[in-house]
């Protein structure tokens, strides 16, 4: 049976709320470094194993946060996902993680089952919204939602257009997708093709900025919708469009994922990378930098995000009264061997 704070007191000659404090983390200027030492050796040898529940109840944290993101389909999904679980397990805290795309599909089958699962959300000391406040919000209710702290991250126009009162770090989409169609044009393509869901907004900001730049430029729009963004649907997407279009010189896709699938549609099909097309992807996943034909992509900033994203929350969990904060940042155009002519 793991040892208990009363266990560590009696081993110690210690009361067991000076025990508790120290095991808790509390400030207590009456205990000295040495017994705040003293106790956690003992806890650690005596294999002491703190009670969540009691702990909470003590100190009103239960050391759990919320990871809300829109799906987890996506290589950079999981990317942004591992970062966020290194930052927390870094400062011991645990994981409660929804997706809005399962609440949504649990609602079309079994509204009563979608309907308790945000409830995870009151026993956590706060959240992170990966591209998906708005869901959440929507889901909580906003009252609920701004008494709980809460911190939006990745592409700014899912956090600040919906909620601009809300703590965020944000990736400015726009100007990073206009550098990289700028760069399909400066190489000499004609045909410059956006490969995407078809279900995008028209003001998503990548699809916003290719319409917006191609205009500018008198070229014309030329839109291969896949049926999500999957390396399976834009091979198919891309596929077929070659097969009834011929092929564009030019590809910028929404994600790398899109891009891997074009990639290898055009690989099937004859044609050479970047002879025939050249391609850009957006993201920066690994997979992209492993290619025979190395993908030129905009590579966002994961690491700096997360990491800014979590001290947000950090400081918004201690003094929820803070004015928001909102920070946005850029991706960058890593340029490889699909764009060099």
């Amino acid at each position: 049976m793991p040892a208990t704070i009363q266990d560590i007191g009696r081993a110690l000659n210690l009361s067991h709320t000076t025990v508790s404090r120290v095991l808790n983390g509390r400030d207590d200027q009456f205990i000295s470094m040495a017994t705040r030492l003293r106790v956690q050796d003992a806890a650690q040898s005596m294999g002491y194993r703190p009670h969540r529940i009691a702990r909470a109840l003590a100190t009103g944290r239960t050391n759990q946060v919320a990871v809300w993101m829109r799906n987890m389909s996506s290589a950079y999904d999981a990317q942004v996902m591992r970062h966020l679980l290194q930052q927390m397990h870094g400062d011991r805290y645990q994981a409660v993680i929804g997706v809005s795309d399962l609440i949504t599909e649990a609602k079309s089958v079994a509204p009563e089952r979608a309907a308790v699962l945000p409830e995870t959300f009151w026993s956590v000391d706060g959240c992170l919204a990966f591209e998906a406040a708005p869901q959440l919000v929507a889901l909580l209710g906003r009252e609920a939602a701004k008494r709980l702290p809460l911190v939006g991250l990745g592409g700014a126009h899912f956090v600040s257009a919906e909620l601009p009162e809300m703590d965020y770090v944000g990736i400015d989409l726009r100007i990073g997708t206009e550098a990289a169609l700028r760069h399909l044009l400066a190489i000499g393509c004609r045909r410059i093709a956006f490969i995407g869901a078809v279900s995008m907004a028209d003001d998503e900001p990548r699809l916003a900025t290719y319409r917006a730049v191609m205009a500018a430029e008198g070229r014309p729009l030329e839109i291969v919708s896949t049926a999500h963004h999957s390396r399976a649907a834009s091979r198919d997407a891309v596929s077929s469009h070659i097969a009834g279009q011929g092929c564009p010189d030019g590809m910028f896709c929404f994600n790398d994922d899109v891009a891997l699938g074009a990639y290898r549609a055009i690989r099937e099909l004859g044609l050479r990378v970047p002879e025939d097309a050249a391609l850009i992807g957006h993201d920066g996943i690994e997979d992209a930098d492993y290619l025979d034909c190395p993908l030129t992509t905009l590579v966002q900033p994961v690491e700096q995000m997360t990491s800014l994203a979590w001290g947000a929350l950090h400081r918004r969990i201690e003094t929820p009264d803070l004015p928001p904060q909102q920070i946005l940042l850029q991706a960058q155009l890593v340029i490889r061997a699909s764009t060099h002519r």
